[in-house]
């Protein structure tokens, strides 16, 4: 799965439906994530339909991303026609495009979709007023996950992992050691998954409005840059998916990805693994992505599909095909998730807790696009890396 699925740039589309009787149907718009999550999204669909016939035929579109206009797209979509849902990571990229304003849904239609939601969740869905303008859905979040087969042949003093990033680095540097390992540890700082762990373990934003460096950042990334150097242990200069297949083929016992690669992990993996939320400092906090809902044309139809999406049988199925965190602590108490429990005892979704959404400039695609590109100059082949300080400045001046 590639992580451009959270770009909401999107160049073509293809659509997903089940057919049914005639009816006016609703046409619902979500970003890419991955094949899974698009069959199990497929499956309840047509599910959906067949309990309610009459609500007609259900159109769902999966946006394939690029880096062509979010904007341009829209008013294309827009002018075949508004759709009843449409998925977005920011309301701020609504802004120019008014015949997209959500309408504020029925408060008493939502109160059940919402209840349950942590204040945090519910604050990422109001407007300035207060107002309810969208409703939470997938939220990835960066993880851990541990080779449990590789860890059991370790002293018992060096199996523990502990919940700070500054304190588990010196006991990756320890267990390096002491077990005759020169690797331990892989995550990519490379692409978008790169440029977004960046933005966890490090103190964010980095730019302005206008794409510009903060004051801070270069020595900021310097630091870092200096620290990798210094960690012989570690092997951050891959994709995400050439991370993934190190952790894979047991080249190493630990690996930081996104939860969203679950799936592939579950589908892949043939030895004993775990996951758990990914160690921070006291200052630090996971940084998310995900989509929110808008409804742009409520209707008894949409609220139906809404409640059914976010019913607890139904949602542990989205949950685990899309690698998601779940929204609400009720869903974790229904036979399915019990089911699913009993199978995977180890794969722990209900420790991933409740991110920090992550937030950024309104041209963030742009910028990031930037940043994206100077970031094997900053943490890719040793051979090729430059001064962090060269390298934000170029960033800064490019067009």
């Amino acid at each position: 799965m590639k992580p451009a699925w959270l770009l909401l740039f999107f160049s073509c589309g293809i659509v997903l439906t089940a057919s049914w009787a005639k009816a006016s149907g609703l046409q619902i718009m979500h970003p890419q994530i991955s094949s899974a999550f698009e069959v199990e999204m497929n499956t309840l669909l047509s599910e959906f339909q067949e309990a309610n016939p009459l609500d007609g035929r259900v159109e769902w579109t999966v946006t394939r991303s690029g880096w062509s206009s979010m904007k341009d797209y829209l008013v294309e979509r827009v002018a075949r026609g508004t759709p009843d849902l449409l998925a977005v990571e920011d309301l701020s990229e609504l802004d120019d495009l008014p015949e997209l304003t959500p309408k504020p849904p029925a408060k008493k239609e939502v109160d059940a979709l919402f209840q349950g939601l942590t204040p945090f969740l519910v604050k990422q869905s109001r407007d300035r007023s207060g107002r309810i303008l969208s409703i939470p859905f997938l939220r990835i979040s960066p993880i851990l996950v541990i080779n449990n087969d590789w860890i059991a042949k370790f002293p018992p003093s060096l199996r523990r992992t502990s919940d700070n990033w500054g304190r588990w680095m010196l006991q990756l540097k320890t267990l390096s050691e002491q077990a005759n390992l020169p690797k331990v540890l892989t995550f990519s700082l490379l692409g978008e998954e790169g440029l977004w762990l960046i933005e966890t373990l490090l103190k964010s934003p980095f730019w302005n409005s206008r794409g510009e460096s903060l004051p801070g950042t270069a020595a900021q990334w310097s630091d870092f840059q200096s620290f990798l150097e210094n960690a012989g242990y570690l092997v951050t200069h891959l994709s995400a998916e050439e991370s993934l297949e190190q952790f894979k083929n047991e080249k190493v016992p630990f690996l930081v990805t996104f939860s969203h690669h679950l799936p592939q992990l579950q589908r892949d993996l043939k030895f004993s693994w775990r996951f758990q939320r990914l160690p921070l400092n006291p200052k630090q906090s996971l940084v998310s992505s995900g989509t929110q809902w808008l409804l742009l044309k409520p209707s008894e139809s949409a609220y139906r599909f809404l409640q059914f999406l976010y019913s607890p049988k139904v949602a542990v199925r989205w949950i685990v095909a899309a690698g998601a965190y779940p929204l609400k602590s009720a869903w974790l108490k229904s036979d399915e998730w019990r089911n699913f429990k009993s199978e995977q005892p180890l794969l722990a979704y209900e420790n991933l807790g409740s991110p920090q959404l992550r937030h950024t400039v309104r041209e963030r695609y742009r910028v990031r696009s930037r940043w994206i590109q100077g970031l094997p100059e900053l943490f890719g082949d040793r051979n090729l890396r430059k001064p962090a300080q060269t390298v934000i400045k170029a960033i800064d001046t490019h067009p």
